[in-house]
């Protein structure tokens, strides 16, 4: 690979001969939702893609261990959980990185060990990197932690040649902490979207002995206090205490789960249903069951839950700290944003649907509208074009600054 790193002009033999894009993709552990984009990227004419993960599993997840194709592995090394849930080590990273012959890598994740020596070795073998990872700093950290996020951000700020952001708030704020001739693009997650926009939603009207329909909340998630899942139950309750019809379904398990069940009161009780962690193949039979979802996180770096209640064209309510609230909610349209821990606020959120349930088919309409351009398949073609930008014109620092349309979603 020829890249001009002393005068900006000269383009990539990938970028003017047009040949197949060897990227390497380096991230923790193979989640469900990136398989499945990493797969259509692998499919994609312009990108021959290897991809390796730091480890098998994290203790906060019990996603069943998934089959990897050929072109992706787990890397041995050591799962250091007692420093951070994902935090590991893979000394073989540097042997993966040298026997590639890669024309560009993207390095998830900046805080595991395994990232940074993967950062710098890239940087010293010449391979320009993009760095891909959500909202830097939701997370709240005391001050040795807020030191430590800086300084393991020091690679990305002086090396990096350029940052995918997962979502439009996580650009900006990458934006903010970047020198100006880094290029910022919005890369969000994409997902297999297939099962769910597969689920039939036909206009609901009211059963001969009442009304009005039940309105069926959903929420799915880890039961922790990120989530705001009190939140929502709080609000429930009020939803139902002016007597409207209405179910609430959780999904999801956690540490929070018994005191989740104890904040709904006895007599609401029977509305809520906790049905536990599902694999990500049995949630399609939830959302079709269920007709808003709701979000109420504290703080969330995306949320890849709406982009699938998005498919399932369903009405999302979300709190503005979700990342993906941003991106994929058209306030009024096909959901409603509210301010995390508002209980008021989502309360009224949730009546709106109670008191006009015409609204759930008409957002819900929206959603699935919108779905259309967060198919897997649009993930990767971003992806290529971010990677052909990024080949075609790399420079050295301190060049003039990348183009506005930088910061939107390519493609």
């Amino acid at each position: 690979m020829t890249v001009s790193r002393t005068d900006g002009t000269e383009r990539s033999d990938v970028v003017e001969r047009g040949r197949r894009i060897r990227l390497l993709v380096m991230t923790v552990m193979p989640s469900p939702y990136q398989r499945e984009l990493f797969a259509a990227m692998a499919a994609h004419p312009g990108l021959d893609v290897r991809v390796i993960y730091y480890t098998s599993s994290s203790p906060d997840r019990q996603w069943g261990r998934p089959r990897l194709p050929a072109s992706s592995r787990v890397l041995p090394g050591l799962a250091l959980h007692s420093i951070s849930t994902c935090c590991c080590l893979n000394p073989t990273v540097v042997s993966e990185i040298g026997k590639g012959a890669y024309d560009l890598a993207v390095v998830g994740d900046y805080f595991t060990l395994t990232a940074q020596l993967a950062m710098r070795y890239l940087t010293w073998r010449g391979i320009p990197w993009v760095f891909w990872g959500e909202a830097p700093g939701m997370s709240p950290r005391g001050p040795v932690g807020r030191g430590l996020r800086r300084l393991a951000q020091q690679p990305i700020r002086r090396h990096a040649a350029a940052v995918a952001a997962i979502g439009t708030r996580a650009a900006a704020l990458y934006r903010r902490i970047l020198p100006p001739d880094v290029p910022v693009f919005n890369i969000p997650y994409h997902c297999d979207l297939a099962p769910y926009l597969a689920i039939p939603r036909p206009r609901r009207s009211g059963m001969p002995s009442v009304s009005v329909p039940e309105v069926r909340f959903l929420f799915s998630g880890q039961l922790i206090h990120r989530k705001g899942v009190d939140v929502l139950l709080r609000a429930f309750e009020r939803v139902c205490e002016t007597g409207a019809a209405a179910s609430l379904t959780i999904v999801g398990d956690g540490p929070d789960r018994h005191r989740c069940r104890r904040l709904i009161g006895p007599e609401w009780r029977p509305r809520v249903r906790f049905l536990g962690f599902h694999q990500p193949d049995d949630l399609p039979n939830v959302f079709a069951e269920s007709d808003v979802f709701v979000l109420p996180s504290r703080y969330d770096g995306w949320g890849v839950v709406v982009n699938e209640a998005l498919a399932a064209g369903m009405p999302i309510i979300a709190t503005s700290a979700v990342g993906a609230g941003a991106d994929l909610i058209e306030p009024g349209r096909n959901g409603f944003v509210v301010a995390p821990g508002d209980v008021e606020a989502l309360t009224a959120a949730m009546k709106r649907f109670v008191a006009e349930p015409t609204l759930v088919h008409r957002l819900g309409t929206r959603s699935r509208e919108i779905a259309g351009d967060w198919t897997t398949a649009r993930g990767a073609e971003r992806w290529f074009h971010v990677c052909r930008y990024v080949l075609g014109r790399c420079r050295p620092r301190g060049a003039a600054t990348a183009p506005e349309e930088c910061i939107a979603c390519i493609g």
